[in-house]
């Protein structure tokens, strides 16, 4: 199957950032974007997600501090 036509996990942008501003590289504790994506999200064909503006592919990363 080609990885355009495989279907992944989207929210809709008016719904993510609908209490909070929408802007991107910040850190808060204050926003539960968790609980946010879990209520609503939804599914979507990769190649359509990745062209419409109204979605956004939640993506887990992280990042690691060391005290050195």
């Amino acid at each position: 199957m080609n990885k355009m036509e495989r279907n992944i996990m989207v929210v809709n942008v008016d719904k993510l950032f609908e209490n909070y501003p929408r802007q991107t590289g910040f850190y808060t504790s204050e926003f539960n974007f968790e609980d946010i994506i879990l209520k609503n999200f939804e599914y979507m064909k990769r190649g359509l997600a990745e062209e419409d503006v109204n979605y956004k592919q939640p993506l887990p990363y992280g990042i690691l501090r060391t005290k050195d």
